[in-house]
């Protein structure tokens, strides 16, 4: 496994170490995996939330959270590079985002924009009516991101982030009603 993931020509992958092309506007896959890629997911999820989060997901986590029925991990390639995952969880009419992540060689291109959206579609199709997520009530760019795509607060988990144990911090629980819902 190592990091390499099998494209649908049947050709090995780029590893996610390589270095974003020069292209400011990347050719962009979204790709469904499985537990085949749970190395990779891990590497992404590395990647993505390096010094920033204390509990790093292993690919065990992603194996074993795959086993369940109606959990579904992307990834998106960046010119063929994987560059960003998203992982959700879904349940009736409602799904959860587990988690998401950008490698931060490409952030700022609209990856995290088309992982979401992307994800949006596909469970469109399930068909799901509410969308939620929890985030960090102190990261101010996750909120905005999510609120310019329609996600509005809903709640708040008390203590939820305990990375550091002398400064809890507090999620902010966000949904996004479907276009399924309305149509």
């Amino acid at each position: 496994m190592g990091g390499m993931m099998r494209g649908g020509d049947g050709q090995d992958d780029p590893t996610i170490t390589q270095e974003p092309t020069t292209s400011e506007v990347p050719s962009l896959q979204f790709v469904n995996v499985g537990r085949e890629g749970a190395e990779l997911l891990a590497a992404l999820h590395l990647a993505a939330f390096e010094n920033t989060i204390e509990q790093i997901w292993t690919a065990e986590n992603y194996r074993s959270l795959l086993q369940t029925p109606g959990r579904y991990a992307f990834v998106v390639q960046c010119d063929g590079v994987p560059c960003g995952h998203i992982m959700v969880q879904q349940a009736a009419d409602e799904a959860e985002v587990l988690t998401i992540g950008v490698h931060p060689k490409y952030r700022r291109r609209g990856i995290g924009q088309y992982l979401l959206r992307n994800t949006i579609r596909y469970l469109e199709k399930i068909p799901v009516q509410r969308l939620f997520l929890e985030v960090r009530e102190d990261n101010i760019i996750a909120r905005r991101f999510y609120t310019d795509n329609a996600f509005e607060a809903v709640g708040r988990r008390k203590d939820y982030y305990r990375e550091n144990k002398n400064s809890p911090q507090d999620a902010i629980l966000m949904s996004l009603v479907m276009a399924t819902c309305s149509s």
